[in-house]
């Protein structure tokens, strides 16, 4: 368990920052600034974290991939997430970008430039699928995931995972962390 310094938050190991204050828990100068560029100077209270657990055949163990939402970004327009296409036009630069998980790769992305999308709606995050290459939900204590069409809004509850493509098949996989929790 790490506590935070700061506001005496407690967090499981393998946390990177505070969602309280931003206070960084990473030793290593470079994974430091990794969380800050994710931060870009927004405050972090009330964030909404998401663990990257899994990527195309690639499961993390020890220092999970980390992607921190500011309160001040998870209000403002919907945060796509996807992989950037230099060659497509006009180029799309989702705010949660996999590509540098791709590159090299001879086979296709299994996820779409714009595969889904997060967004605060009646102060409920919430994702919706953006893709018809689909996006599934699993909610903590359920056996299996289930698909969103299309458009659909799901709310977003604290230790959801969310599929970006087939569980069954490649895909990446996110882990919520809401500080409410």
């Amino acid at each position: 368990m790490l506590t935070c310094p700061e506001c005496h938050t407690h967090y499981p190991h393998g946390s990177l920052v505070c969602l309280n204050d931003g206070h960084t828990f990473v030793q290593n100068e470079d994974s430091r600034q990794m969380v800050q560029t994710i931060l870009r100077g927004l405050p972090v209270a009330r964030a909404l974290e998401l663990r990257v657990e899994h990527v195309d055949g690639i499961t993390f163990s020890g220092t999970i991939p980390l992607i921190v939402i500011a309160k001040a970004r998870l209000n403002g327009p919907p945060i796509r997430i996807g992989r950037r296409d230099a060659k497509a036009s006009p180029t799309v630069f989702p705010e949660i970008d996999f590509h540098n998980y791709f590159v090299g790769s001879t086979e296709r992305p299994p996820i779409s430039r714009i595969h889904a999308v997060i967004e605060v709606i009646d102060n409920v995050a919430q994702i919706c699928s953006a893709s018809s290459v689909p996006t599934f939900v699993r909610r903590t204590g359920q056996a299996t995931a289930f698909a969103l069409t299309v458009r659909q809004y799901h709310e977003l509850k604290h230790l959801d995972t969310i599929y970006l493509s087939s569980p069954e098949g490649r895909h990446i996989r996110l882990r919520v962390y809401s500080p409410a929790h």
